[in-house]
């Protein structure tokens, strides 16, 4: 049965309609094909580790330049920061030296003008030093983090990468927002230390400087060194203890954090519900139950930071008073010169700040190592999917300018000149079947939902499958479209198995439609272009998609019009079904899938746009219509019944009626709803 309408010479751009030939046999030029395509290459960034050790080390490597260069700024910027004091010391103990007592005015003035030579040079010197160190440090935060943003951008693309390769049962036990905290939340915690490791009280140049100040005073004076390294010793304990403290207080806040903004999320999610339902009482009870947490885990924080600022202060007064009375004694003895003293104290504030900061910096690394952790987690939470990790551009920049070019060994993609063997054997009207399969979700093993079931689309014939809530229509397509993979029988396309082909490949070939749309933070027009098949369509090409789909007029309606942004929520329902509609019209894949694809639309949109999706087939494509509304069934060649995962029924939609079955009951429950309405 074919079905044209008022609109069918807009349904398939012209450059999609003028590469479907006439549908002629081509199973057995599918099997060759499928038995000549390219074997997989290597899923590489996808495997289950992609943030392992040997990557890091790879990271390190490549950016060795840099980094050895943002050490060697570290080296000169914690030489100046210790030479700084000993220079200062150095002009205190110049103008104290004294005139030798004989030898009369002329030594007195050649002793003075030797200390003032001195004192200048020292004084140059010096100004050299707090030139510059700051312009030496510019070059070591700037490399560092230039650095570090490098590798990060590396680790969130290779963790992105492994997630995209992932089945679809992962994305089934894993949250869409929890996944994108990994990329974005936790991995932002490897910026924040390396952000924090290139203040001078925090990571390798604090704990440069502490180690460098204690070995400097140490050769100035072995008598004055080690005591204010016992200090300094004290205020590192303090510090470690402070950190000690606070672990299980950061993992309460975060915890807390989570609630709120789990409790904010779902109220402001549901605010039509909690108006209807006067829910705004309890969803402030329970924000303030959440916030509430947050604060005293705050307080808990306070706390802990008010004793480790006191530890701090009181370091630092106890090696100033260590230093005045020891120094004193040992300059009254003429131990050490009074410039060491000087230099001592100098030493003092950045000493105690320095190790303080060295152990906030080892609670800061071990932060950023469980981010990591738990993003390792996630992604070894199950193995990749080998055909869509092979379909994968290349992972090295070098290779991803030209990805548009095949990779050694890996499989050439699809293109309207070399279609790939799934896609040739589509667009030449091969059969799309389920072959005796069975299939059970892995959250519910125990409860099957298909059971040995065979079901053959005819190519270029349209094919209604309908029955009862929970007898498998979603799984049929889920599975036709390789989202998942049958736990028994087989997906085949013109006889061959669906193993047999790429996964890209495939996707060329069918296309799903699915009831929730997917909508992109993105304009009208980038939306219907979505995906590869599409990346050359013209505006041309996407209005005509739009127009087919009925939703040109609400498009140019819209204040930019194509061009205007949209997301998930900024559409109606089935403004937003009518786009994806548009988005698959345009792919031009040879094998539709419509699961409830309309079910947002009322009845006369549903009648046009279920009338142009039956069209298609008189332009060589293959449809799959999943419908609760019977009447669009009335369109089909072909309705099949499903119940309890398995075909009761299969036929035309008259002889169906007339048999007097589920779908003949089914059908009439629906005329007894709408009389009655």
């Amino acid at each position: 049965m074919r079905l044209a309408t008022a609109h069918r010479p807009r349904l398939l751009p012209r450059r999609a309609a003028a590469r479907t030939p006439a549908r002629t046999p081509a199973r057995g030029r599918a099997r060759v094909a499928a038995r000549a395509a390219p074997k997989p290459r290597d899923a590489g960034a996808a495997s289950a580790d992609p943030l392992s050790p040997a990557f890091a080390r790879a990271l390190l490597a490549r950016h060795a330049a840099p980094l050895l260069g943002a050490g060697a700024a570290l080296v000169f910027c914690t030489a100046c920061n210790l030479a700084s004091p000993v220079l200062a010391g150095a002009i205190f103990d110049s103008l104290l030296e004294k005139a030798p007592a004989s030898g009369g005015a002329a030594a007195a003035a050649a002793a003075a003008a030797a200390a003032s030579s001195r004192r200048g040079k020292l004084l140059i010197a010096l100004a050299l030093v707090y030139a510059a160190e700051p312009l030496v440090t510019r070059v070591y935060v700037s490399t560092l983090v230039a650095a570090a943003e490098r590798c990060l951008r590396a680790a969130r693309a290779r963790l992105f990468r492994a997630l995209l390769a992932k089945p679809a049962p992962f994305f089934e036990a894993h949250s869409p927002a929890s996944l994108a905290a990994l990329l974005s939340a936790d991995l932002d915690v490897v910026r924040a230390v390396a952000l924090a490791s290139t203040s001078r009280d925090r990571g390798p140049r604090a704990l440069a400087e502490a180690v460098g100040a204690a070995v400097v005073l140490t050769c100035l004076s072995w008598r004055l060194g080690p005591v204010l390294a016992l200090v300094i010793a004290g205020a590192g304990g303090t510090a470690a203890a402070y950190r000690l403290r606070t672990r299980p207080l950061e993992a309460a806040a975060a915890t807390a954090a989570a609630d709120v903004a789990r409790t904010a999320a779902t109220t402001l999610g549901a605010i039509a519900t909690v108006r209807s339902y006067a829910g705004e009482p309890a969803a402030l009870a329970s924000f303030g139950r959440a916030a509430n947490a947050s604060a005293e885990a705050g307080l808990g924080f306070g706390r802990a930071k008010a004793g480790l600022e006191a530890a701090s202060r009181a370091a630092v007064h106890a090696s100033l008073l260590a230093t005045y009375v020891l120094g004193s004694k040992l300059v009254a003895a003429s131990l050490i010169q009074p410039g060491v003293m000087l230099t001592a104290i100098g030493f003092t504030y950045s000493l105690v700040y320095a190790t303080t900061g060295a152990v906030q910096s080892a609670a800061d690394f071990r932060r950023g190592a469980a981010a990591l952790a738990r993003a390792r987690a996630a992604a070894a939470a199950a193995p990749p999917d080998p055909a869509v990790a092979a379909a994968l551009p290349p992972e090295d920049e070098e290779e991803r300018s030209g990805a548009s070019a095949p990779a050694a060994g890996g499989a050439p993609r699809a293109s309207p000149s070399s279609p790939g063997p799934a896609l040739a054997a589509a667009r030449a009207g091969a059969d799309l079947a389920l072959a005796s399969a069975s299939f059970a979700y892995p959250s519910r093993p125990a409860a099957p939902v298909l059971r040995s079931l065979s079901l053959t689309l005819k190519g270029g014939s349209v094919t209604a499958l309908v029955g009862p809530s929970g007898a498998g229509k979603s799984t049929v397509a889920s599975l036709l479209a390789r989202l998942y993979a049958p736990t028994a029988g087989s997906v085949t396309l013109g006889g061959v198995d669906a193993t047999r082909f790429a996964a890209g490949d495939w996707a060329s070939a069918v296309t799903l439609v699915r009831a929730a749309p997917d909508i992109f933070d993105d304009t009208v027009a980038a939306n219907i272009a979505y995906g590869a098949a599409a990346a050359g369509a013209t505006r041309d090409d996407i209005i005509a998609a739009a127009t087919a789909a009925r939703a040109h007029d609400f498009i140019v309606s819209l204040p930019h019009g194509y061009d205007t942004v949209i997301g998930p929520g900024a559409l109606s329902s089935g403004e937003a079904q009518r786009v994806q509609i548009a988005r698959a019209i345009l792919k031009a894949a040879p094998i539709l899938l419509l699961d409830e694809a309309t079910s947002a639309l009322d009845a006369r949109n549903e009648a046009d746009v279920g009338a142009a999706a039956t069209a298609l087939a008189d332009a060589g494509r293959t449809v799959l219509i999943i419908a609760h509304r019977l009447a669009t069934c009335a369109r089909a060649d072909r309705v099949v019944v499903l119940d309890a995962g398995a075909v009761v029924e299969d036929g035309t939609h008259a002889t169906l009626s007339a048999a007097g079955g589920l779908y003949a009951r089914l059908v009439s429950a629906q005329a007894l709803t709408l009389a009655a309405v």
